[in-house]
């Protein structure tokens, strides 16, 4: 054998050894419940439940390769070193799902997130028709109900943070498809809160989104929270005086984005949370208090959401009676801000429009918020079907 030939092999035996090495540290480990870098707990899948009949035994491989590909011991470690040769190394993101930006920030790429930034998919005349129809039906269902309506659109890191993308997305020159929709609704008579020009402005003093997460953090939701809120005077006849907001900060693992590519431990950053005055007491309606959200679990207080996905929050220093506010993800980082306006408060996760609860409540206002990438999707699966349903026709 030749001393090339020699070499290639000793590789290959290497090679072989230390993936055998790593397979079998890997299941002795998962054996003896030993776990390196454990970050994701908290979102890591239960086992599948010992199967009782044929079917759940059919279905149950299935069932254990999900839970094994998610909880396998060394997992968190393997995507560790996966990301930081892909990121470190390459300067490529380990998943398609992220885009790596500069200066240590993360975008969501998928969910038509890039697309929308880089204006590449403006509404056709019919998509923003039916957009605009469908945000009046949820203003018609209001009104019925005597209550205000406001949408606030919550808008994309992209764009509030557009100098942190990576150059080579660029973007055409027109209107993207949240200034379409808000400049439509609002010629149609819909109140529209956009509070991009708010945050843009706000970040000058501090930062507004996570750096490693989709979402703004507390600092961005009290800006948003308090353009909302200035948008109910004219509306409800009682302005209300903006809080002033003190920021403090904490460090926490990285957020969503971040553990999308296994490097939530090496992208920790500083949280900004907030303080704001006049202090008020906001509880939900047991009794326990609202703490301030952070990664995992929006800070807990989605525990109390009930079956139906609601939670009803109380305070008693509220200046208005009360409110029934429709939220996704970043609705759930404003809770705590919004809350402490209203005597009584009804969140709901989710757009399923209700006009049982918009009677039984008889909220002052109906609040929508929807983030900017949702405009991406057709109205009817985001808005209108349910809002159609609630309204008699030819309401809108």
């Amino acid at each position: 054998m030749s001393p090339f030939r020699r070499q290639v092999r000793t590789v290959e035996i290497g090679t072989f050894l230390t993936l055998a090495a790593v397979i079998l540290a890997t299941l002795f480990c998962s054996v003896v419940g030993l776990r390196l870098l454990d970050q994701t707990a908290a979102h890591r899948p239960p086992p599948p439940a010992t199967p009782a009949s044929l079917r759940e035994a059919i279905s149950y491989p299935g069932g254990f390769k999900y839970y094994f590909e998610r909880a396998f011991a060394t997992r968190d470690l393997c995507l560790e070193l996966h990301g930081r040769l892909m990121v470190d190394g390459l300067a490529t993101s380990p998943s398609p799902n992220v885009a790596l930006g500069t200066d240590g920030w993360l975008f969501l790429k998928s969910e038509s997130s890039l697309q929308q930034y880089r204006r590449l998919d403006p509404f056709s005349p019919r998509e923003l028709s039916e957009w605009v129809d469908a945000a009046a039906a949820w203003q018609a269902a209001a009104e019925q109900g005597g209550a205000q309506f406001v949408m606030l659109v919550a808008p994309n890191k992209y764009s509030v943070y557009p100098e942190h993308v990576d150059d080579r997305f660029t973007v055409a020159s027109r209107p993207g498809r949240k200034e379409e929709f808000v400049d439509a609704a609002r010629a149609a008579g819909l109140t529209i809160v956009d509070p991009n020009d708010a945050l843009v402005r706000a970040k000058a003093d501090a930062r507004c989104y996570h750096l490693t997460d989709t979402h703004w953090n507390q600092y961005g939701a009290a800006i948003a929270a308090r353009e909302l809120t200035t948008a109910f005077g004219p509306l409800l006849g009682e302005p209300v005086e903006p809080s002033s907001i003190e920021r403090r900060t904490r460090s926490e693992n990285g957020g969503d984005l971040s553990r999308q590519i296994g490097m939530a431990r090496l992208m920790p950053e500083e949280i900004f949370s907030v303080s704001l005055e006049p202090p008020r007491e906001v509880a939900t309606a047991d009794g326990s208090p609202i703490p301030e959200p952070g990664f995992d679990n929006r800070g807990g207080f989605l525990d109390h959401f009930d079956p139906r996905q609601r939670l009803v929050t109380h305070c008693a220093d509220g200046e208005y009676d009360s409110a029934i506010v429709y939220i996704d993800s970043f609705g759930e980082v404003m809770l705590p801000v919004l809350a402490r306006h209203f005597k009584r408060c009804v969140f709901v996760k989710g757009f399923s429009l209700d006009p049982e609860l918009i009677a039984n409540e008889k909220p002052s206002v109906v609040v929508l918020e929807v983030v900017e990438r949702r405009l991406s999707l057709p109205a009817a699966e985001v808005l209108l079907r349910q809002a159609a349903a609630a309204v008699p026709q030819g309401a809108h």
